[in-house]
């Protein structure tokens, strides 16, 4: 899910179960699997209700989606500490703020910490390398004007997300994170973004990082859906070569995948994936990640899985299409997340 899907969306509570990995994997204690969150009620439930802010909200929309929804997931820059508070509603809600975990969109202020006086002590400039500093040469997100991956395995990069990006968002009250393009982990050379054994083994231990900085947090996954990367291995404390292993599904809370029912028809005066038109699949055709999902639920009964899933417009025109993607995510147990590209509290 990207920053620039300027959007508020309808999430159906069509959920499987508890957070956590489950079934004949049985996570090891105190991770982020189901045990992982320290309080109960931060746990991801059949019973929670969904939105997600990639926008700046009106104040109806806050208290709306407070009101609504018990999952928020919004984009820590454009929502203000006052916000967030009411979007938790006393402790009801999980809001999960946006952390983009492996690429970097050059609007943020940790590219290149510009804005700042550099000879300020307390300028996070002065304390941090830059996105540009650490990555001069960053190979561009295709289809993302903009934004650029990183290689998670830089040391100063992990300093980065776990030390500023993520703090930044905590300290406006979010109560969890949504980790973005994880998938860079499953990347093939060939791929936009390339991502070596030395780089996928970086991104597990970003990953253990944060959950160890953060192990009261609902953090929830974008996009890495094979089992060979979710059941990789990974030092619990990658600073101590003695401690356990767990698998990466058991740092995570949830697993979150887009575009399962839909697809993206590209605008052919725009090369900017979000000026695409969404498009119902075809049910007969296959569907890789689909199957991936499917695989995950058998594997870890017990683990949240969502989908976000998109239409034209959240209109009554488009109400058949959001019931035909509500259908297919009842059928195969999962939860559905449907919404438009703009700037939109969607109702169905």
């Amino acid at each position: 899910m990207k920053n620039l899907l300027v959007s508020l969306m309808l999430m159906s509570a069509l959920f499987i179960g508890s957070c956590g990995g489950g079934g004949s994997d049985a996570p090891a204690a105190g991770t982020g699997t189901g045990t992982g969150t320290a309080s109960s009620a931060l746990r991801l439930t059949a019973t929670d209700s969904y939105a997600t802010f990639y926008n700046t909200p009106s104040d109806t929309d806050i208290q709306t989606a407070a009101a609504k929804y018990n999952v928020i997931i919004g984009e820590g820059s454009m929502l203000s500490t006052a916000q967030v508070n009411t979007l938790l509603a006393g402790g009801k809600n999980k809001v999960l703020g946006y952390l983009n975990f492996t690429a970097c969109e050059d609007t943020r202020d940790y590219y290149s910490f510009t804005g700042g006086a550099p000879a300020d002590p307390n300028h996070p400039g002065q304390k941090f390398k830059s996105f540009v500093q650490i990555f001069p040469n960053a190979e561009p997100y295709a289809g993302w004007s903009h934004e650029f991956w990183a290689n998670p395995a830089n040391l100063d990069y992990q300093n980065l997300i776990v030390n500023y990006v993520a703090p930044k968002i905590a300290e406006k009250g979010f109560n969890g994170f949504f980790l973005d393009n994880v998938d860079l982990l499953e990347h093939a050379a060939s791929d936009s973004g390339k991502c070596d054994s030395a780089c996928k083994q970086g991104g597990y231990e970003l990953l253990a990082r944060l959950r160890k900085k953060y192990p009261d947090f609902v953090i929830v996954e974008n996009n890495a859906t094979s089992l060979t990367t979710l059941k990789t291995q990974v030092l619990q404390y990658p600073d101590n070569a003695q401690s356990s292993k767990v698998r990466f599904i058991d740092l995570l809370d949830g697993v979150y995948a887009e575009n399962i029912y839909s697809m993206a028809v590209a605008d052919p005066a725009s090369s900017q994936v979000a000026s695409s038109h969404p498009q119902p699949r075809d049910p007969s055709a296959p569907n890789p990640k689909l199957d991936d999902l499917k695989a995950i639920k058998s594997a870890f009964p017990a683990v949240w899985i969502g989908v976000e899933d998109f239409v034209e417009q959240c209109t009554p025109a488009y109400a058949n299409q959001y019931n035909q993607y509500a259908g297919y995510s009842q059928r195969d147990g999962l939860a559905l997340y449907v919404t438009a590209l703009s700037q939109v509290l969607c109702l169905w």
